[in-house]
């Protein structure tokens, strides 16, 4: 460790009389680089961490063995490469970094999407080294931040003098400087390697600091090179606790790594160190072509059930998902599935307020500082779910949240539209490398991969869920639909649905028969006899599920494109916070899911309510709305088969509607919202979460309930004409789309065993 001359301390590391790095006050020396060296930590803080052995590589060996590592797939193979260069005996070792619970000395703190809003734009993903962490405070170095200034004292050199040996300067006077942190900037560490080194300093087994007299001699002598050494000014400092708190907020994210990461030079890296480090803690796994392939595969098979839930919806003229199921698989099926789907949509929503949070509050802290009580998370997910989710979802129909519905499709193309602007502009760029971009990194041989495809796959599948609300759509939806005119939803929502009529299915007046048809008539009978309404609801399924995909692969092509080495799971992350298109993005971003909010509540009220109404009716009631929930009405009047979700009430013995009253809907309204706002103040764990409820609830609704109509269907076919070759079709599709259900649930909950 050296110290700059006494009237350079306070200006920090400069350039030409410019400041490299914001100039701050002195505090205690990084670290005892070199023995007894003026300005050093005192002898009692000097000691370095005692280890007996590298207890951090025999760590990273049970993690691979536990299938989190596959380190050497997602390796940044021009960075090893460039370190071959470099320093050939290092890039002969293992290059590895897995994600810890906490920090830990010798592991890194990477910067998250949000440390530059809380933190200030120079944390934009920095990757530190910690040096010390205790009760005392934490130490640590910026490992990323080179400066324009050398070691030596020539042109380009450091332009101040160094309270140590003349000699080093000369020795490393091609030497990059590295800004450390914005602490004690009149201090430079030196950080190495090397353990032989007399006056070394130890900080974990490999990874050194100290020792100028020693390392001097030995690159005088060519026994070791420049490039085994690095320089750094400053340090970054936290008081006790503060750093905790850092991270509990959501700035940091800790992961031990190997000395490579540490010790090889920052300059000019084809991939840079912090997405190198994302990446081996599992930031790429499948490549640009696999990845549209999942996606369009995911979409293909959504479509598909989507097809069957309209078909059985128009057969049963169900008001909603659990009446579907109700009138098709029983009544027991209806009651169970009823508040798994309402806790599911539940669920959904409160995901919906943390992702909203997640976008606004950084852009919030900002503007206003990380002071401001309403830029905090609990703020703004509190003001999103009360004051703006809650009056949304008072509406009673899907029809009269149209134009939120339509927002959502203008947002979403600005959205992909920034990405893949911003990823056009990073392609263009003169240093852009295309060695890092991949058709295909899928490694079957690895379980890491396996299981990263485990959990990509149930979220993917939650991104293109819009089954809960298929039913309430089809419900509005009028006889003869088209994209070129307006709904006659449109209009009866301004009166809540309740004038609404139901239709038959044939578009005019229903039929006896179509009542009586078995269930694999719908889901087998000829195109023919589909009327024009369920066409044209199956050509929205299809449309709307096919753009999702375009703007999924899109996003997802441009941002694997821009971020090469290992994009975040949120694509925006990986370009700067302080970016004002990246800002929009973020803020679209929020509104679309709180757009999201309304139209996942009305299946939900919709949901219960009719099944709170099966449960309270009489008897004799429940029976007659049970046996009406399989009919379609033959005079098209106020029958029974019109609902909860259109904004009906309870279904009575005669078929007539009896009204709810309108503060019941008032009632779960607020309710509805204000448990969803409260898990979302209490929960910050939103990856657990679409974990849990993509791969068990939404993989029953999305899979499971439509593969269970087509195995009814195909046990119950008749086996006139060609039905036998159709029932085996639909047997082997139900029963494909039943393990498709039952694996979901089974890796979900073994990965989020694993996890804890």
């Amino acid at each position: 460790m050296y110290t700059n001359s006494a009237e350079q301390r306070q200006s920090g590391c400069t350039a030409n009389g410019k400041p490299v790095c914001p100039a701050v006050p002195d505090l205690p020396p990084v670290a005892a680089a070199a023995g007894g060296s003026e300005g050093g930590l005192g002898e009692e803080d000097a000691q370095p961490p005692q280890v007996l052995g590298d207890w951090r590589a025999f760590r990273a060996k049970l993690v691979a063995e536990s299938g989190d590592g596959g380190w050497a797939a997602r390796q940044a193979e021009d960075n090893r490469q460039l370190l071959q260069i470099q320093s050939p005996a290092l890039a002969q070792e293992e290059t590895w970094a897995h994600a810890t619970g906490a920090p830990e000395v010798g592991g890194l703190l990477l910067a998250t999407s949000v440390a530059p809003g809380m933190l200030g734009d120079e944390y934009w993903q920095v990757v530190v080294f910690l040096l010390q962490h205790g009760p005392q405070g934490s130490l640590g170095l910026i490992l990323n931040r080179p400066t324009s200034l050398k070691m030596g004292r020539g042109r380009g050199g450091l332009p101040m003098s160094l309270d140590g040996m003349p000699e080093l300067r000369d020795a490393f006077a091609s030497s990059i400087l590295y800004c450390g942190g914005y602490k004690a900037q009149h201090i430079v560490t030196l950080l190495h390697g090397q353990r032989r080194l007399e006056g070394a300093v130890e900080v974990i087994p490999g990874i050194y600091l100290g020792a100028h007299e020693a390392a001097t001699a030995e690159v005088v002598t060519g026994g070791l090179l420049q490039t085994d050494f690095r320089f750094f000014a400053g340090c970054l400092a936290w008081e006790p606790g503060q750093l905790a708190r850092e991270i509990a907020a959501g700035a940091w994210h800790t992961a031990a790594c190997s000395r490579t990461l540490v010790l090889k030079q920052c300059l000019q890296l084809p991939v840079p160190l912090w997405r190198e480090a994302m990446c081996l803690m599992g930031g790429r796994l499948m490549g640009w072509s696999l990845g549209l392939f999942f996606t369009v595969a995911v979409a293909a098979v959504e479509t598909a059930t989507l097809c069957v839930l309209c078909a059985y919806a128009e057969e049963s003229q169900a008001t909603s998902y659990s009446g579907l199921v109700h009138a098709k698989l029983g009544p027991g099926a209806g009651a169970a599935l009823a508040p798994i789907m309402y806790i599911y949509l539940l669920l959904s929503c409160t995901a919906y307020l943390m992702i909203a949070a997640d976008c606004l509050c950084p852009l919030l802290a900002s503007a206003a500082g990380p002071e401001a009580w309403w830029a905090g998370r609990q703020a703004v997910v509190a003001a999103v779910g009360l004051g703006v989710a809650l009056p949304l979802s008072l509406p009673r129909t899907l029809g009269a949240v149209a134009g939120v519905s339509n927002f959502k499709v203008y947002a979403i193309a600005f959205v992909v539209g920034a990405v893949l602007w911003r990823a056009m502009g990073a392609i263009g760029e003169p240093a852009y490398s295309w060695a890092a971009v991949h058709a295909s990194t899928l490694d079957p041989s690895s379980p890491d991969c396996w299981r990263g495809l485990a959990v990509a796959l149930p979220i993917l599948a939650f991104g293109f869920q819009c089954h809960t609300a298929v039913v309430d759509l089809f419900l509005e939806l009028e006889d003869e639909p088209s994209f070129f005119k307006p709904s006659s939803s449109s209009s009866s929502s301004s009166t809540g649905g309740r004038d609404r009529q139901p239709r038959s299915s044939s578009g005019g007046s229903s039929s006896g028969s179509n009542a009586s048809s078995s269930s694999s008539s719908s889901a087998s009978g000829a195109g023919s006899r589909m009327s024009p309404k369920l066409r044209g609801m199956m050509g929205v399924g299809v449309a709307s599920l096919g753009a999702m995909a375009a703007f999924y692969g899109v996003m997802g092509v441009a941002g694997y494109l821009a971020l090469p080495g290992g994009p975040d799971s949120n694509v925006m992350n990986g370009f700067p916070a302080s970016d004002p298109l990246m800002q929009a993005a973020r803020v679209m971003v929020g509104l679309i899911v709180i757009a999201a909010f309304p139209v996942n509540h009305v299946p939900a009220r919709s949901t219960i309510l009719e099944f709170v109404s099966h449960h309270l009716a009489p008897p004799a009631a429940a029976g007659a709305d049970d046996s009406s929930s399989r009919r379609t009405s033959s005079s098209g009047g106020s029958g029974g088969s019109r609902g909860i979700g259109s904004g009906g009430g309870r279904s009575s013995g005669d078929g007539q509607q009896s009204e709810l009253p309108a503060g019941v809907y008032t009632a779960e309204t607020l309710l509805f919202c204000g448990v969803a706002t409260a898990i979302a103040l209490s929960v910050t764990d939103l990856g657990t979460m679409f974990q849990l409820v993509g791969g068990t609830a939404a993989a029953v609704l999305i899979f499971g309930i439509p593969g269970a109509l087509l195995l009814k269907a195909a046990t119950e076919g008749g086996s006139e004409g060609q039905g036998g070759g159709r029932r085996a079709l639909l047997l082997a599709a139900g029963i494909a789309l039943e393990l498709i259900t039952v694996t979901s649930w089974g890796v979900t909950l073994y990965n989020l065993t694993a996890q804890h």
